[in-house]
């Protein structure tokens, strides 16, 4: 949605985030489900042949951007969650100001490549880390996929490290 006034409105929320630090610490995931049903694609493991467009032009994921406080300040339709298109969508969605806001990222696939991606852009990036979420995931595969008490043991002690207060300092 492109119109002036919810333009003018998304630039106002995001100035509002950033003086209060949601861009300290930010959370990135793909996510293949809710990218499925666009129309005209085909699923990936299916015949190329009857694709509306051409497999190079499918969004197969959304790419989302949660704040430190679980705000979701992005959604973009992404061809491939590699280093290049997630800097790319930082690049094209946050201001420079607010960029240089974050310290801390989260990821689901964390690598020497992203972060280095990500410094050049995040000149302030500190830590690049495997997020809360799949850190237990992680430990649940190791576990025949299931839950164990070793991941909602884990699962528990995240929680409160993700947790937040309004009156915490």
């Amino acid at each position: 949605i492109s119109t002036k006034p919810i333009l003018s409105m998304r630039t106002e929320l995001l100035s509002q985030l950033e003086e209060n630090g949601e861009f300290e610490t930010l959370s990135i995931d793909g996510t293949v489900k809710i990218a499925m049903s666009v129309l005209g694609q085909v699923p990936q493991s299916s015949c190329k042949d009857s694709a509306a467009f051409e497999d190079t032009e499918h969004f197969r994921k959304v790419l989302s951007v949660v704040g430190r406080t679980g705000c979701a300040l992005a959604l973009r339709m992404i061809r491939e969650e590699s280093a290049e298109e997630t800097c790319a969508v930082l690049q094209s969605v946050f201001t420079r100001k607010q960029l240089d806001c974050v310290r801390y990222v989260g990821v689901d696939n964390p690598s020497g490549k992203l972060y280095h991606d990500l410094k050049k852009l995040l000149p302030n990036l500190a830590v690049l880390y495997l997020d809360v979420t799949h850190l237990a995931m992680d430990v649940e595969k190791c576990c025949g996929g299931k839950r164990s008490p070793a991941s909602t043991a884990l699962r528990l002690v995240m929680s409160k490290f993700i947790a937040f207060s309004e009156n915490a300092t």
